[in-house]
Order: structure tokens, then C-alpha cells, then sequence
């Protein structure tokens, strides 16, 4: 169930597909996004690798990848919570088609579900789905989790009414920004029979809540006794949920959310724990190692911190008849999250002697709850922190950035060329919203080293001059300033006239743009097995080994023909890819000064071994 010292899921791992298959279509939810874990979710999808250990800088191998998914893979966020990267990576502009921001109907209103649809096809099987539903957001954070993956295939029959919320979620999604191959997913996914998993009955059930005025199903839920884990905490949710249960209930949170409750309402719990400090703090007292975490900045905006807090969401409700529910998923014990945030969870069915609250306090807190040392630790209460109601100023700032992301959304922008060679003009035209007093809003292009400007009275219309063509973006970075600093930032998309056609080219061209790097892509495409350590290595991008008259293949790599021999043999598909490579450079370049003459003399012989397009690989 949740032994955390046994039962631990690698996030990329679980997106890799089976065996024998690869991935088709992949539609992905999550509150706040971070571009530098986007850029490793392929490498995951594609290369069957985990996503520990940063991918930084412009890889030939982490490019391969975003352009096998580009086209397959489809994220949805929350508008406003996209992380701005600390560095530059030209590769962000092959992710942008990936992105779409979704801006609630209000300021106190979040997108908030953290759910993966895959769809993996192999030739003469059956296709195969996974969803996995989750608490973690796609970021770098280090925080405690709960994710529960589920896989199933097509049957001839509709798979009754457990998949519907999940349907429905998938055709919101899709009102927003269409995704390619909808058609064929609600056609297949209303068919698929999930597995269970172990310990639980039945079929999963997905919940939709918070569209259409869906409440969560715990708010109303009756149940005997009751167990709840939420990182973010709300004293007329908890009320409620301790008057639903007819006997014990217990609860699990973190230490600063549970000081913004009054001693009375916890008094009602049975039993109150913590995440331990020396777990939250556990990295920096250690010395083990950089801590790059942040907790969700979640419906009670919370500030980014970074350390290994707690952030798993779970309601486990024990009937009168020895029967058990398990809701699992995004929802957290606050009055936003059950109702007014739009929220995706499962629920999962057994009896109490399998997956009971007896079983599950066993896991989290051993045999002596006492025990020092322990994940989960009581909760002793102290002085209260009444942080529960929002100063007036708070609340002017949440609804001005809601009207900004309103405007921006509107914004449109243009990019003109320059008299000097690859630098461009961008002007982004974009309404003002009422500033309070002692507020400012500060824009400027994502990916640059160029000065922020400011959007104030009279200042519809920014103007930023000389960018180089390989830092354009359809992202902009955006400040919202107080007279006490920067409250919040962020990046937001808008819509964008006049990006060069040559802008990808131009990236390309920096990344593969000699005959060594050329080389070194080659091999890379031809590797059996693909590891970390390809894919962490140096950077890629070299000095020019030489023209390509003068160049000798054999003495660079004697191996790279008899490579080309093995894929020809048993895996003509890599062929196939090579050739794709070739084509884009010598479509974007010249080819001359990338390729080896000693190889584009000898690939004629390979290029008729290249299979045609199999449309389930």
C-alpha cells in the first residue's frame, strides 16, 4: 500500500512504455510546470529513463527525443504557474506546441489535477493505456507524493461508468486546445478495462470534481471511521470531514498548516501527525546534497520553499459493513479543493482486513508511533498562526493577477526583422489592468538577456529591439511588483505574429553544427542501450574537427559501417531516423560543412534499407 520504504514509484519509469511497445499519444495535467522537467519527460517516454539529474544545456540526445515527442505528447497547466528556468536553453522552443495554460473562471479558482493519459501501440498487439493520478506536479520537487498507475486494454464492451470523469476531464481539455488523436482516445478509453490494484476490488473509478459544479465526493461522504493526509488544510473542511465520521479519525499534515488551525477543531481528531522536521529539513542538515524542491503553490498560495515537505493527498473512509474507500489524486482537505478547483482523483474499493486504516497506520508509523526518528511524527499544538483569512491587500493582489492573465491571454505580439542579419524586433501589445497603489507589472522576452519594461499608465505597447533568432519564444517572462519587492513571476504564453519559419532551423543548426557533433548524433542513434550517463554527458556542441575533405570516418570511428551493417540487419527502423537527420541538414545547412564526404558517399548503400513509416511504431 504506502510502505514508503518499499513501495516507491519512479515518476519517469512510470512513463516508460512496456515492452515491445512505444508511445502513440500522451495528454498530461499539473498545477505549476517547470520547462527544464518537460524537457527530460521525453527522454523518459522515448529512451526509457528515469528523471533524476538535470538535462541541462542543448543536447543533441535530449533534442532527439523532444522531437519524437513534440508531436505526441500534450501538457495542460495552470495559466500564471509556468516557472521561469534560471538559465537560457534554446531547446524551450521545441516544447512550445507541448504547452497550454488554463486560466479558471476566478481569482480563488485553480486547474489543479496532476494525471497522465498514455495510449502505446505495438505491431500484431493489442494497444495498451496507462493513467497515472498523482499529487506531484511536473517539476523538480522533492516532496513527499502519493501516485497510483493503472494500465488496461480495449475490450468489445463499454467499460461501464469508471472511466467517464476521466472522459470528461480529457473533452475539457480538449475545448481548450485541441489535441491531436482525441477522437481515437474517448473512442478507445470508454472501452478500457484498468487493472486493480493489489489489495482492492473492482475497477478504479475515476472523479471528476470541480467542473460543471462537481463537488469532491468526501465533502458529503458518511463514514465510520476516518483517515485523512492533505499538505494544505482549511478548519471548516476539516469540521466537516470530523462530523461525517462516526468514530476515530486521524490526521496527517504538515507543521505550518496545522499551526493555522485553532487547538479546538484538532481536538476533535484522535490522533493529529506531522511530516518530521528532520525529514522536511533532512537534506540541509545532512549535507547529502543541493535541495531543488518547491511546494505547490496551492489554493492557500503558499510560498515556494525548498525541502522535502509533505504534498500527497489522501481520504481513506471506513464503512459500518468492513468495506473500505480510498480517494487518491490532487484534492486537498481545503474548501477550494472540495469544490471550486477542478480536480482529478480515483477511487479504489476493498475490504478493511486488506486496506484498512489498521494497515495503513502500520506502514506510516510503524509499531510505536512514539519512536523518534520516523517520518510521521504527533502533532503537539502551540501557539495558533491565524493565517486562515487573507489580509485585504492579498486578496487585491490574487485578483489582479487573475486580470492580468485575463489581458495577456488577449496580448498579441509581433516579431519584424532587423537590417542586421538573424536579430529581430518584438512589440507585444497588451491592456493594462487597474494597478493598485504601490504595484507595478514588469514584461519582457523569455529566454533573453534583454531589460524588463514596464506595462503602466499609457504603456499598452512594449517595444524590445535586437533578439537573436535562436531566442525567440512565445513565452514572456512576467513580474508582478509591490513597493516590498517581486511578489510574483512567472512565464505566460501569447499569441505571436511573424516567427521566422528558420527559427527551429537556426536552433538545429546550433546544435548539430559540425562534422564531430554530426558524428557523435550518429552514433547516439545507433546505441543499443541508452543510459544517464549518454544522456548527462558533456555537452555536445565541439569545435570543428576539420572540412569535410580532409576528413577520415575510418580513423574517427572504425565502428560506426559495422553499426550501420547490425541496424541495416536487425533494426532498419534506426535507418529511418538517421535519415531524417540527414535530410533536416541538409535542408537547413550546408550539408558540406556537417556531413563527411567519406559518408554521404557510402550512405547511398544504407538508404535502401530504410523500412516505410509504420504507423504503430
Amino acid at each position: 500500500m504506502l510502505d514508503y520504504k518499499n513501495d516507491r514509484l519512479d515518476y519517469g519509469m512510470q512513463l516508460v512504455p512496456p515492452e515491445g511497445y512505444a508511445l502513440d499519444r500522451a495528454v498530461a495535467t499539473t498545477f505549476s510546470l517547470d520547462l527544464d522537467t518537460l524537457l527530460s519527460i521525453p527522454v523518459a517516454l522515448h529512451f526509457s529513463q528515469t528523471l533524476d539529474g538535470k538535462l541541462t544545456g542543448e543536447r543533441f540526445q535530449v533534442l532527439e527525443a523532444i522531437k519524437r515527442a513534440s508531436k505526441t505528447v500534450q501538457i495542460y497547466c495552470q495559466s500564471g504557474r509556468i516557472k521561469i528556468p534560471r538559465g537560457q536553453n534554446a531547446l524551450y522552443a521545441y516544447i512550445e506546441p507541448m504547452v497550454h495554460e488554463i486560466l479558471p473562471g476566478g481569482p480563488f479558482e485553480s486547474f489543479h489535477p496532476k494525471v497522465w493519459v498514455l495510449r502505446y501501440v505495438a505491431k500484431d498487439l493489442p494497444v495498451v493505456y496507462r493513467v497515472l493520478v498523482m499529487s506531484r506536479n511536473l517539476t523538480f520537487d522533492r516532496s513527499w507524493d502519493l501516485a497510483a498507475s493503472f494500465e488496461g486494454r480495449v475490450v468489445n464492451k463499454r467499460a461501464k461508468q469508471a472511466n467517464d470523469d476521466l472522459l470528461k476531464l480529457l473533452e475539457y481539455l480538449n475545448s481548450v486546445a485541441p489535441m491531436d488523436g482525441y477522437a481515437t482516445l474517448q473512442a478507445e478509453l470508454s472501452k478500457v478495462i484498468f487493472d486493480t490494484p493489489d489489495g482492492f476490488e473492482g475497477n478504479p473509478h475515476f472523479v471528476l470534481s470541480g467542473l460543471d459544479g462537481l463537488e469532491h465526493p468526501v465533502r458529503a461522504a458518511r463514514a465510520k471511521r476516518t483517515l485523512i493526509i492533505s499538505p494544505f488544510l482549511h478548519k471548516k473542511t476539516l469540521t466537516r470531514l470530523r462530523k461525517m465520521t462516526k468514530d476515530e479519525c486521524w490526521l496527517f499534515g504538515r507543521h505550518e498548516e496545522l499551526r493555522n488551525i485553532p487547538a479546538d477543531n484538532l481536538s476533535h481528531y484522535d490522533e493529529v501527525y506531522q511530516i518530521s522536521r528532520l525529514v522536511v529539513d533532512g537534506e540541509q542538515i545532512t549535507g547529502t546534497g543541493a535541495i531543488n524542491s518547491s511546494a505547490e503553490i496551492d489554493e492557500e498560495d503558499s510560498n515556494e520553499i525548498e525541502e522535502q515537505n509533505l504534498h500527497a493527498k489522501l481520504f481513506v473512509l471506513e464503512d459500518d459493513n468492513n468495506g473500505v474507500t480510498w480517494h487518491l489524486g490532487s484534492a486537498n482537505a481545503t474548501e477550494a479543493g472540495m469544490s471550486r478547483n477542478t480536480e482529478l482523483g480515483v477511487e479504489l474499493r476493498g475490504d478493511i482486513a486488506n486496506v484498512g486504516i489498521d494497515q495503513l497506520l502500520l506502514q506510516l508509523l510503524g509499531d510505536n508511533p512514539d519512536k523518534p526518528l520516523r517520518v510521521f511524527e504527533r502533532y503537539e499544538s502551540g501557539e495558533v498562526v491565524d493565517a486562515e483569512i487573507e489580509t485585504e491587500a492579498e486578496t487585491v493582489l490574487r485578483q489582479l493577477e487573475h486580470e492580468l492573465l485575463l489581458k495577456l491571454g488577449k496580448a498579441k505580439a509581433r516579431i519584424t526583422a532587423t537590417a542586421e542579419k538573424d536579430k529581430y524586433d518584438l512589440t507585444i501589445n497588451a491592456s493594462r489592468p487597474q494597478l493598485p497603489k504601490g504595484c507595478s507589472i514588469g514584461l519582457r522576452p523569455f529566454n533573453t538577456q534583454v531589460e524588463w519594461a514596464l506595462l503602466d499608465n499609457g504603456n499598452d505597447v512594449l517595444s524590445f529591439g535586437n533578439i537573436p533568432e535562436h531566442e525567440l519564444s512565445a513565452f514572456i517572462e512576467v513580474q508582478i511588483r509591490t513597493d516590498t519587492g517581486v511578489h510574483r513571476q512567472f512565464l505566460r504564453k501569447i499569441d505571436v505574429d511573424g516567427m521566422p519559419d528558420t527559427r527551429i532551423a537556426m536552433i538545429f543548426r546550433r546544435i548539430v553544427e559540425n562534422q564531430s557533433s554530426f558524428l557523435r548524433y550518429i552514433q547516439f542513434l545507433l546505441q543499443d542501450d541508452i543510459n544517464k550517463t549518454d544522456l548527462l554527458g558533456e555537452i555536445n556542441r565541439c569545435e570543428s574537427t576539420g572540412d569535410s575533405h580532409s576528413f577520415d570516418l575510418w580513423a574517427q570511428d572504425s565502428e560506426l559501417y559495422e553499426r550501420l551493417l547490425v541496424a541495416a540487419s536487425r533494426d532498419p527502423r534506426r535507418l529511418r531516423d538517421i535519415d531524417a537527420l540527414l535530410q533536416q541538414i541538409k535542408l537547413d545547412s550546408d550539408a558540406n560543412q556537417v556531413i563527411p564526404e567519406t559518408f554521404q558517399e557510402f550512405w547511398h548503400t544504407f538508404s535502401g534499407f530504410i523500412p516505410e513509416q509504420d504507423q504503430t511504431q
